[in-house]
């Protein structure tokens, strides 16, 4: 049986810090762990897809399960995180044309805890668009805990993200440049003439 803590020791294995799982315990834990998530995600596909259906809201909206490698590589940047409490193995991502649309959703999505039949808890929430992180990271982000079902999925959390369009540019450039020249500058690690360029990109716009 995979417990909680079996999970942790399995991302713990993957850094170093562990040899309690061979190899290749650990990498059946983690592999079964992740599709675990793809349930409750999709779940909460429908749920955001019906609001934005009744506000007419015309958003990109995609779901993914975080890879493996970008799960050890959290890990092993964030040396004091266990495996079962990582909040985007499972993710949504909403890319409107607003911030009042992003405020919409977020404010719908909200509501949406008070109904009896919801099947998740609200963890926490981070509103990068009202405080910009120090990167000039612009997003909402919401993270719900699963709590129906099997035991090990009451484990799973789901992070959604909502951004407009333009802010969605600017994290992907991020990205893009972060992975051609081989820096963790999603992260804020990495070549600083690169990270001050998009600090002062982000500045000269608000939407």
């Amino acid at each position: 049986m995979i417990t909680k803590e079996k999970i942790n020791q399995a991302g713990y294995c993957f850094i170093g810090k562990s040899n309690n799982l061979s190899k290749n315990d650990a990498d059946n834990i983690l592999k079964g762990f992740r599709l675990i998530h793809q349930h409750p995600m999709t779940l909460f596909r429908h749920t955001i897809d019906r609001k934005l259906k009744k506000h007419n809201i015309n958003a990109l909206v995609s779901q993914r399960l975080k890879r493996i490698p970008s799960i050890v590589k959290k890990l092993e940047i964030q040396e004091n995180m266990q495996l079962s409490r990582m909040q985007d193995i499972g993710g949504l991502r909403i890319v409107v044309d607003t911030i009042q649309e992003a405020n919409l959703i977020r404010d719908e999505i909200k509501k949406v805890e008070k109904h009896r039949n919801f099947k998740f808890t609200f963890a926490n929430e981070k509103n990068y668009i009202e405080t910009p992180a120090d990167s000039g990271y612009r997003s909402i982000h919401m993270v719900y805990k699963y709590d129906k079902g099997i035991e090990l999925r009451k484990q799973c959390r789901v992070e959604i993200q909502i951004r407009t369009r333009l802010q969605h540019a600017w994290a992907t450039a991020v990205e893009v440049t972060g992975t051609f020249s081989n820096q963790l500058l999603k992260q804020s690690l990495g070549n600083k003439k690169y990270l001050n360029i998009f600090k002062k990109i982000s500045r000269l716009f608000i939407s």
